[in-house]
């Protein structure tokens, strides 16, 4: 069920947009409703069985602007990460640091070991891999980040708001309301940036 919105209380909402480089238009704004039991399914291919295609799609070059968008800042990484941990960790990067260099081409570069490069540097502490930043630039291109924006999500009981995508996804709204027995799930990582989160009665 789609519903407009008049584009009131837009202010907060605004201002979480910009950060992701996007000016909202209030007259293009929906809410979503889901009624006890719908389930809704949002795609970045959307089809028969897919209901909604993102509003935007955020690119970007730079890794540093992916970590923004989704990702953990370092401090808070730094903070979580315990220290056993770290050190088997920082082993494994000085022995990578030996087989793979900057100067090699990232189609020779081990596939496997660029995805914990670009994922420690996006969730984890950027700063144990900067130096290979480069290089998982160099790997992925272009990155793309499917975005859907609204004003108000209502997911009633029993209800399934879906994300059926393999990229990362952005989720930005103004106010979202859960039912207990109500879920939003995702195939890939979801990053929700809310105004206002309540769990309904």
């Amino acid at each position: 069920m789609k519903k407009p919105h008049d584009g009131s209380d837009m202010g907060t909402l605004r201002e979480r947009a910009k950060r992701y480089g996007i000016e909202l238009e209030p007259s293009a704004l929906e809410d979503r409703i889901l009624k006890q039991g719908e389930r809704l399914v949002l795609s970045s291919a959307p089809g028969q069985h897919c209901k909604d295609g993102p509003t935007h799609v955020l690119e970007t070059d730079d890794l540093d602007q992916v970590k923004q968008w989704i990702g953990v800042p370092d401090g808070v990484a730094e903070q979580r990460c315990c220290r056993p941990t770290r050190a088997a960790s920082r082993g494994w990067l000085l022995h990578a640091k030996n087989e793979v260099t900057l100067a090699r081409s990232a189609k020779r570069a081990d596939p496997d070991f660029v995805h914990r490069l670009a994922h420690e540097y996006i969730y984890g502490d950027s700063r144990r891999v900067t130096a290979y930043k480069p290089l998982i630039e160099r790997f992925y291109g272009r990155f793309k980040i499917p975005n859907w924006l609204f004003q108000n999500i209502v997911v009633g009981p029993g209800a399934v708001l879906e994300f059926n995508t393999s990229n990362p996804v952005v989720l930005l709204a103004n106010r979202i309301e859960i039912a207990a027995t109500g879920r939003i799930v995702s195939h890939s990582s979801l990053n929700v940036d809310c105004v206002n989160v309540q769990q309904m009665t």
